[in-house]
């Protein structure tokens, strides 16, 4: 999602991006 893209956290990207969030 958008707010996990703005952050520079690979693991968000790949984990939390449009799943968690």
């Amino acid at each position: 999602g958008p707010l996990v893209e703005a952050q520079p956290n690979v693991s968000s990207l790949l984990v939390e991006d449009d799943l968690a969030v």
